[in-house]
């Protein structure tokens, strides 16, 4: 015959064992030698998105509006005029808001600035991918909404869209970038810009 022991002390001393487990292996060398990367690091990954929206006056960037990793769609829409090209897409929640802010944000300033003076350059849009603008907006109206729609700049032969210069290959380019930016920066917070 089996003697029962009693229960309640076997469960304290089972638990106090594997408390002092957990704590010796907290203070292992080896699990703080070895610490997990952030998640936001990573090795094949550039600083800063490939395809960008900036803020513009005249033909001088101003800064990059965070929308790089929340644009979910693009291509080149040439179907009703070959000549007049426009980059579409769409973007994400963040990506929308951000653009909406944005632009109502310059349109107050583009306002303000009119009133002053009725020569003075208005701002607007440039899309830049891997450092080349390749669209110009000007800024009247607020955007609202996730889809857009952005002139593509005109073919300049000295100045070749990226890729081997023609639309097909801007657009092959466009898509490798989103891919890219989505992989490496979806979800970042876009950043605040004050009002000037």
């Amino acid at each position: 015959m089996i003697a029962r022991l009693p229960v309640a002390p076997l469960l304290v001393a089972c638990a106090l064992g594997c408390h002092r487990e957990r704590d010796v292996t907290a203070m292992s060398p080896h699990a703080a030698a070895a610490p997990s990367p952030p998640r936001t690091e990573r090795p094949d990954c550039p600083e800063g998105p490939l395809l960008e929206w900036h803020t513009r006056t005249a033909d001088a960037l101003g800064t990059s509006i965070g929308l790089g990793g929340h644009i979910q769609a693009i291509g080149l829409d040439d179907a009703t005029d070959p000549a007049s090209v426009s980059i579409v897409g769409v973007l994400d929640v963040k990506g929308a808001r951000a653009l909406e802010r944005n632009t109502h944000r310059m349109a107050r300033a583009n306002y303000t600035a009119a009133v002053r003076d009725a020569g003075s350059a208005l701002a607007g849009f440039a899309v830049v991918l891997e450092g080349q603008v390749i669209g110009r907006m000007d800024v009247t109206t607020t955007l609202r909404g996730s889809r857009f729609r952005v002139p593509l700049t005109p073919h300049d032969p000295e100045h070749p869209w990226p890729g081997d210069g023609t639309l097909q290959g801007l657009r092959m380019r466009l898509e490798r970038a989103i891919d890219h930016d989505l992989r490496c920066f979806r979800g970042t917070e876009p950043p605040e810009v004050p009002d000037s």
